[in-house]
């Protein structure tokens, strides 16, 4: 079975917690309540979530640092009622993409919102995103969802490649 790092992003810094009693569920579950928790994903104090899966029968903290397992991973960012969510995944040439997730298909290929937060160290941080890739908690969930108890993406017609 796979084991999964849930780290919150947070001004003052990163947070890990590895679950020793661990199904992707009970994952899926506490990520799921984070999700659309105003109290925790206020854009402040908690601005974000990353969540990646050890390889099959190895624990978090004996995957090395560089390890390809710890450059997958799916994260969101911003707050419980406006995020935007992210999957990096690597490529067959070891080298990594990171994807910004739709709702749905994005129709106006020149429509920006911005989404900002209060990112590390309390300092500004933010995205630009087409109106589409702006999701709330209860909208990620079932992606998060996908990803942890299946390690399934959503479609490609759902997913841009973010270039910063």
């Amino acid at each position: 079975m796979r084991m999964y790092q849930v780290t919150d992003l947070a001004g003052d810094g990163k947070f890990g917690e590895i679950l020793q009693r661990q199904t992707p569920q009970l994952i899926a579950d506490k990520v799921a309540h984070r999700l659309v928790s105003p109290i925790y994903l206020d854009g402040e104090e908690y601005y974000g979530m990353r969540v990646w899966a050890a390889p099959e029968g190895m624990h978090p903290y004996d995957v090395p640092k560089r390890a390809i397992a710890r450059q997958n991973y799916i994260r969101c960012l911003g707050t419980a009622r406006a995020m935007v969510v992210q999957i990096r995944v690597t490529q067959p040439d070891h080298t990594t993409a990171l994807y910004v997730v739709a709702r749905e298909p994005v129709v106006d290929l020149e429509a920006w919102v911005e989404l900002t937060w209060s990112g590390y160290q309390h300092e500004p941080d933010g995205i630009r995103l087409h109106p589409e890739e702006l999701l709330a908690g209860e909208q990620a969930v079932p992606i998060f969802r996908a990803y942890i108890e299946n390690q399934e993406l959503p479609p490609p017609h759902l997913l841009r490649e973010f270039v910063a």
